[in-house]
Parts: structure tokens; C-alpha cells; sequence
């Protein structure tokens, strides 16, 4: 489109632009990379749609339709399948891109007994329509289990330049009623993943808030004391991802000092440090989460006597004591690796619920809990790997909170035996997580199912030779 002529470029009734968006009235908007939000879900979903009803050439969901051909008899030089304008026919010529009835039927087989790993995909056979062959209530996540694949972030920056390209291949495929809206924001979605990254057009919080978990037993208000909710704090901090940019500044400082005096100083100092400099300007720390943990929880806390996370119900040694089942036993992963058994063992005390100032959400789940000696209470067989914990050798250091979403639960037997040496002794056995995946510890691979391989990308290029549409 021609600029107006003799108009300055301002805006304004008699300027060449005569509305201008809000948007640039925020002082960042000229600078900001992504002045949209698609949401990917959501066109995946619309496109797949179009695609699959019009091959599957579905009544009332296709594209291809009486119109849409003489459409194409106005509007293009595609003869093969274009109806004139003046044709009184309700026969439309059946083009390449339409399946037969046939193949229709192998599709829609093959989706009726496609199965995916638990958690990666619902049913999808529970979609299939095989009288009528076609598919109906898909989700936007069962759309993007099908279109979705892993690419190299260099092919992504190629497949960026041609998208456009993509489409044109297209238009001289499908008729012009394929392309909606849904169709052209395609071409923003290769830029939007490469500077914004993953959206899943909700409000993500931090790690250390976004935990799945469900409180079990009537809820209690109390008040930890200082030093409880200093140790509980700094625990938390050391374990949020957010905030270990900081903990390593803070680490650097101390270069020099032996390890335990580093220790003492991480334990006493962290949080204030953190605190302090978040509060100085001077560093730009302006994200809301960091601010928040920064001011620190608040003293009054709210506490369960079990809780079920990670497919485990967990219960407190008091709320579980008399009952036949036990539900207290607790393992997490210890963060020194040169000590003998990494692994902490213990009992679980507590559900302790901290919340940050700022939203309702920044809230935390600790398991608070008593533990045994992992180096003189602990010990593992070194033939099958069995290990046992001392009752009576606990864990000397005050450090009594996990996260809750570290916690595996376990379960501690008596040994069987007259003799004295096994009396103190317990078994450990880990249980298996009830109604979702084994947990495992962070590093490995818990994912259900990934691609291991990156997909092969096809040759793209915009003197691609389309084959005839007229099926022979």
C-alpha cells in the first residue's frame, strides 16, 4: 500500500496513520523483542484441525466446500480444481489432497490403537469415530503430541526464514478458505520461541512455588520461633533455582575459608546478604518472586499431619502412631557426594506451609523432620546395595526442613534376629509411588517419553514443484 501523499509520518486525522495502539504509550514498548502472546497450544490445535478435517474431507469441519471451489475459480488460475461461478452441480470434483474412504479407514485405525506412555497423551482412541471415520474432541495437547518435534536451535533459525515459504507451498495445495488467521501466525512462532521461550500462556511462578501437592488432616496456625524460620528460610533459598546466581556471588566473597567456615557463614549470613541486596537498587534486582524471598516468610506458618505429594501420602510419626501402616519413613538426597551414603534418612515431624509477602501463591511446603547419622548411623551392603539405619544415632547438625517435592518415601523394618547387634538396626525400604511414576532424584531422566533424537528437517524450497491436484 502507497503512503498518503503530502502527509507527515505522525499520527493523526490528517497525518498518514490515524490510530495509534496504547501500547506505545508504555516506555519500554519501542524496545520490547515480542509485541505479542500467542499462545502455541491454541494454533496448533486450529491448524491441525484444518489440515486433518479437510484431507479427511469431514462434513461441516472441511475447508474444501462448493464455495470454496468457485472461489478459486474467481480468485486463482487453478483449474484442475476450481467450479465456475455460474455452476448449478452440487458434485465437487474430488482433489489429491482429499483421502478416499479407504484411506480414511487406515487413519483412523491406526489413531484408534496408537498408545502413548502414561501422562504423554489421554486416549485418543476414545476420539475415533470409526463409523463415521473421522476424529472428534481432541484436546490442544493431544494436537501437539501429534505435530510436535524436537528441533536444533540452528534449524530453528532456518526454518524461521522459510515459514513463509511453507505457506506458499501450501496456498498452491489447499484452496484460499484453508487460510484463516490461525494459518499466518505461524510465521511468528519460530521468533517468539527463540527470544521468549516456552509460554504456556499461564502465569509460570518460581520453581520453589510450583509444586503439586494436596494437605491431608485438619490444618493448624503457629508461630515458629526465630531461629526455626531463619534456618527454614535459608533452606529454601539455597534450594530455589531463581536464586543461585546470588548464592554463588555470595560463596565467591567467602573464597579463601575453609569449607565448614563457609558453611557457618552460608547457614548465618545468606539471607541477610540476599535480603540486602535485593533492597539495593544499585543491583537491579526488580522481578517480584526475588523480591519476595527476599523479604523473608512470614513467622505465622500453617501446619498438617499429612500431605501427599510425589504419588506418596505422607504422614507425621504422631498423626500415624497408631495406625497399621507406616507413612513417616522420609529419604532425600544429601549434597555431599564425598561422604559415604549421600542419601539422609528420616522421620517426618511436621507439614510446615511458609508463605512470602507479595501474592497468595509464594507459598512453600517443608517436610520437617528428624534424621539419622548418614555416617555413623547409616550403612549400605556393599554386595546388595541394602541399606540400614541406627535408631539410635541421630543426626547431630539442626537441620530439620526439606522441600516437600525432594521427599521419597520409605519404610523402616526390624530385623527378625535374637541377636543383639541388629537390635538398634532398621531396614530401609523404598516404596513405590502410588497413582503416578516412581519419583527420582533431580539429574536423572523422569520424563515419560522424549524424542532422543532430533528430527530430520525437510527440504524446503519455493520452486517446489506441486503435483497435479486432479485426482487421477
Amino acid at each position: 500500500m502507497e503512503d498518503p501523499i503530502n502527509t507527515p509520518a505522525e499520527y493523526g486525522k490528517s497525518h498518514k496513520w490515524m490510530k495509534r495502539s496504547i501500547f506505545w504509550n508504555l516506555p519500554y514498548w519501542k524496545t520490547n523483542l515480542i509485541r505479542h502472546n500467542l499462545d502455541v497450544l491454541h494454533i496448533e490445535k486450529n491448524v491441525f484441525e484444518n489440515v486433518f478435517y479437510t484431507v479427511m474431507n469431514v462434513k461441516g469441519k472441511s475447508k474444501d466446500n462448493m464455495k470454496a471451489r468457485k472461489d478459486v475459480g474467481i480468485l486463482c488460475d487453478r483449474k484442475e480444481i476450481a467450479i465456475p461461478s455460474n455452476s448449478i452441480s452440487q458434485t465437487i470434483p474430488k482433489a489429491l489432497y482429499t483421502l478416499t474412504k479407504d484411506q480414511r479407514r487406515v487413519i483412523c485405525e491406526w489413531l484408534h490403537n496408537l498408545r502413548f506412555p502414561d501422562g504423554y497423551a489421554s486416549n485418543l482412541g476414545k476420539c475415533v469415530d470409526m463409523n463415521a471415520l473421522k476424529i472428534t474432541c481432541m484436546k490442544s495437547h493431544d494436537c501437539h503430541t501429534i505435530c510436535s518435534a524436537m528441533l536444533d536451535i540452528d534449524k530453528l533459525m532456518e526454518l524461521e526464514k522459510k515459514v513463509a515459504v511453507i505457506l506458499c507451498n501450501l496456498e498452491k495445495i489447499f484452496p484460499p478458505s484453508f487460510f484463516d488467521s490461525m494459518e499466518h501466525l505461524i510465521i511468528h512462532l519460530p521468533y517468539e520461541a527463540r527470544i521468549g521461550g516456552i509460554n504456556d500462556g499461564a502465569f509460570e511462578p518460581f520453581s520453589i512455588f510450583n509444586y503439586i501437592g494436596r494437605s491431608q488432616g485438619r490444618p493448624k496456625i503457629r508461630w515458629l520461633s526465630e531461629n526455626k524460620l531463619h534456618v527454614a528460610h535459608t533452606y529454601i533459598l539455597r534450594n530455589c533455582p531463581e536464586v543461585q546466581p546470588y548464592y554463588k556471588i555470595f560463596v565467591n566473597y567467602l573464597q579463601g575459608n575453609s569449607l565448614d567456615a563457609i558453611n557457618k557463614a552460608i547457614d548465618k549470613h545468606f539471607a541477610k546478604w540476599f535480603e540486602n541486596f535485593v533492597a539495593n537498587k544499585v543491583n537491579q534486582v526488580i522481578d517480584p518472586l526475588l523480591q519476595s524471598l527476599a523479604w523473608g516468610p512470614s513467622m505465622k506458618v500453617t501446619t498438617w499431619p499429612g500431605y501427599f505429594i510425589n504419588g506418596y501420602n505422607f504422614d507425621s510419626v504422631t498423626h500415624g502412631i497408631e495406625k497399621a501402616t507406616m507413612n513417616s519413613g522420609i529419604c532425600v538426597q544429601g549434597s555431599n557426594v564425598e561422604e559415604i551414603c549421600t542419601d539422609f534418612y528420616g522421620l517426618l515431624q511436621d507439614v510446615v506451609q511458609l508463605e512470602y509477602h507479595g501474592n497468595r501463591w509464594n507459598r512453600v511446603v517443608l517436610f520437617e523432620c528428624t534424621w539419622f547419622d548418614p555416617i555413623n548411623g547409616t550403612k549400605v551392603n556393599p554386595l546388595y546395595k541394602l541399606v540400614d539405619v541406627n535408631r539410635k544415632k541421630m543426626y547431630a547438625k539442626y537441620d530439620p526442613f526439606v522441600l516437600a517435592q525432594q521427599a521419597i518415601q520409605v519404610n523402616y523394618i526390624e530385623y527378625p534376629s535374637m541377636k543383639k547387634d541388629k537390635v538398634d538396626w532398621l531396614a530401609v525400604c523404598k516404596t513405590k509411588a502410588k497413582r503416578m511414576v516412581e519419583a527420582s532424584w533431580p539429574g536423572k531422566d523422569s520424563t515419560a517419553y522424549q524424542m532422543e533424537e532430533i528430527t530430520s528437517n525437510p527440504v524446503i524450497s519455493i520452486i517446489q514443484e506441486i503435483p497435479s491436484l486432479v485426482d487421477p
